[in-house]
């Protein structure tokens, strides 16, 4: 058994198929295939039932792939340990995050992490929140950034920064005029809302229907997008109102395109987490991302105003 056996496989699991899996890896279809039936052949065991569509793993094989992640990220790990006490700073992190915050906040804080490492390479994938949980639990991405709401029970989470879910409206709405005083709950029940759906944003719909049903509101529902951006255009338009986190639109209410409306009674801060598997070895680079990350957005929440959202 060899890692190239085992890198294989797990491709192969990952990709659902040998045709994903070689060009992953950058290989043929044939050699990815042959790594893997010499492993079955040495472990005496058939690992991948070939005859379902998508490739599926037998029992064993989904024992053989578990291990297997893990121990291709301790050679990962042993690796990058390596070349650190040779004194080199270089070396990858591989990332997801979910939709708002892979948009919104990781890419100015990714660039300056490489301009501070330039050895180093950050690969950013943005998911929705519940691929973001799987990813990191298969051992895809060594590192997930995502909405701290369901966390699956097999992932360490730690807290990376605090948003606030907020009302916004466009400036030509009518509670864009209303000064600093809170809207009150009773008007907000009658205001249609232009809420976030669909399977990438399903998390922070639970998130907020959850926390309305807390104050006895259900939300009224007018248009359903699944894109931030179509969301923010349409309020923008005075069409409706809109709640959504206040880093994402923060650019808007500097530019004076959306107001924040606060709500009498109504606050929704929401915490972002960083996830990895209880035994994943966090190797140091990684490590130094989380810190640089947590301080980078601690900066940005500073400039966008976070505290205390006010209307007008």
């Amino acid at each position: 058994m060899n890692a190239e056996q085992l890198r294989c496989l797990c491709a192969v699991v990952e990709e659902r198929g040998f045709t994903g899996a070689a060009r992953r890896l950058f290989l043929s279809r044939p050699a990815v295939s042959q790594q893997v039936r010499a492993l079955e052949r040495e472990l005496g065991v058939v690992l991948l039932d070939r005859s379902r569509r998508p490739v599926q793993t037998t029992e064993a094989g989904e024992a053989v792939y578990r291990y297997g992640v893990e121990v291709l990220e301790r050679l990962a790990a042993l690796r990058e340990a390596v070349e650190q006490l040779k004194g080199l700073r270089a070396g990858r992190i591989r990332l997801v995050a979910g939709l708002g915050t892979g948009q919104y906040l990781l890419p100015p804080v990714i660039a300056r992490f490489q301009r501070h490492h330039p050895g180093v390479r950050v690969e950013l994938a943005v998911e929705a929140a519940a691929t973001v949980f799987e990813r990191v639990l298969r051992g895809t991405a060594e590192l997930g950034i995502s909405l701290g709401y369901q966390v699956p029970a097999g992932l360490v989470s730690r807290s990376l920064y605090r948003d606030a879910m907020v009302l916004v409206v466009g400036r030509g709405h009518p509670w864009a005029r209303r000064g600093p005083q809170p809207l009150p709950l009773g008007a907000l029940a009658l205001q249609p809302l232009v809420v976030l759906g669909g399977p990438y944003l399903l998390s922070r719909r639970l998130l907020l229907e959850d926390a309305l049903a807390r104050v006895g509101l259900q939300p009224q529902v007018e248009l359903e997008f699944d894109n931030i951006e179509a969301v923010k255009r349409v309020v923008a338009t005075g069409e409706g109102a809109a709640f959504l986190f206040h880093s994402h639109v923060a650019a808007e209410v500097a530019a004076g395109i959306l107001r924040v409306v606060a709500v009498a009674g109504l606050e929704i801060p929401v915490d972002f987490v960083a996830v990895w598997r209880p035994r994943q070895y966090l190797s140091p680079l990684v490590q130094e991302f989380l810190r640089f990350a947590e301080s980078t957005i601690a900066l940005q929440f500073q400039d966008i105003a976070l505290a205390r959202p006010s209307s007008g």
